[in-house]
């Protein structure tokens, strides 16, 4: 269970833009939370991440193998300022849903950007009329804020059309 060394944003392939992805920086930077939490509208949590002071942002995830390459490709091995890293690569699933448990360090707020914004894609890709909010929290006295990063767009109504001609 070796993990990937300590490295910086690869040459990942450019994603579209998720809506409520800017709203969401600005909170981790000017609010200083010290935990986040992606949450689908239903089921558990899809990443939780706590921020430590000294090591800038620690998510965990578990996702499928195809996502969790992406997000090792957004790390380079050994970056000579160690700004970002992956930890445990994998680790055995014993849920039996062939997920890869993933521990990514998170300094420069590029990286975070980028791996939120692949985890919230990864997540509409699959689920393509869900919700995704993001839980952030100061410490563990307040309730945490919730702020919506991907509000899948309503369904047109369907118009009643006449059978005859």
């Amino acid at each position: 269970m070796g993990g990937q060394g300590i490295g910086q944003v690869g040459t990942a392939q450019p994603h579209g833009e998720v809506p409520g992805l800017d709203r969401l920086i600005a909170a981790l930077e000017t609010e200083h939370p010290t935990s986040l939490t992606l949450v689908p509208s239903e089921g558990r949590p899809i990443l939780r991440g706590r921020r430590d002071e000294d090591a800038g942002w620690q998510m965990d995830l578990d996702c499928r193998a195809p996502l969790a390459e992406e997000l090792r490709s957004l790390v380079v091995a050994e970056d000579e300022d160690g700004e970002a890293g992956v930890g445990p690569a994998q680790q055995p699933d014993h849920t039996r849903r062939n997920l890869v448990h993933l521990v990514v360090q998170c300094r420069q707020l590029d990286v975070l950007r980028q791996l939120l914004q692949a985890v919230i894609e990864d997540q509409s890709s699959r689920r393509p009329g869900e919700r995704v909010a993001a839980l952030v929290q100061q410490g563990r006295s307040t309730a945490p804020r919730r702020i919506d990063v991907r509000i899948p767009p309503a369904p047109k109504p369907m118009q009643a059309r006449s059978l005859r001609g």
